[in-house]
């Protein structure tokens, strides 16, 4: 299922406790969608409301990444909530076989306002490549204004890894990718590094 998301601030995905809604899009073929039979139809249910979590997920991380909420710490308090206390954190980079992990101490720091970004709007769309149930396969990508009018998108691939309740265990970036459009062209190297 993919969805658009114009202006993350609009968004308020809810929770599914039935059956889907019509119209419901199912993944193609593959995705690990079960699709008949009472089992398979809470299946969908529970894959549904973890696509939910995740796409609430981001909405929580890039509210915290607004200027304006620097020190809010009920938006940071509210990120955090999608986490398990054992959850990680990963990035994987460029080289075979290297990744940089944080636990969630290191997480809520990263997040505060010690490295609040100066990001005036962000913009972003979140597809589902696949849904396994407890493991999740997205991809983001985000357009940020900066102060001086510049736009700093970022693609990344993702992982999510849910708990048996429902929480996030495990969150990777697969590969990412960052570049920078400005109406001045040397404008544009002076923010190509991205928390997250």
């Amino acid at each position: 299922v993919n969805v658009n998301e114009n202006d993350h601030t609009g968004y308020t995905p809810q929770l599914s406790d039935g059956l889907p809604p019509t119209g419901y899009e199912q993944p193609s073929t593959g995705s690990g969608y079960a699709s008949t039979g009472a089992d398979g139809t809470k299946r969908l249910v529970e894959m549904r409301n973890g696509e939910d979590k995740l796409r609430l997920f981001y909405k929580a991380a890039f509210d915290c990444r607004l200027k304006k909420n620097a020190g809010n710490t009920q938006l940071l308090d509210q990120f955090m909530s999608y986490l398990c206390d054992s959850a990680q954190l990963c990035v994987v980079h460029a080289e075979p076989d290297s990744e940089s992990c944080y636990d969630k101490d290191e997480i809520r720091e990263m997040m505060s306002d010690r490295y609040v970004d100066d990001n005036e709007k962000i913009d972003y769309d979140v597809k589902i490549i696949s849904n396994k149930g407890s493991t999740i396969h997205s991809k983001c990508t985000s357009h940020r204004r900066k102060p001086n009018g510049c736009i700093v998108t970022k693609e990344e691939d993702d992982e999510c890894v849910f708990n048996d309740d429902g929480i996030i265990k495990s969150f990777k970036v697969l590969r990412s990718n960052t570049w920078t459009k400005c109406d001045d062209d040397n404008n544009g190297n002076d923010y190509e590094q991205e928390q997250m």
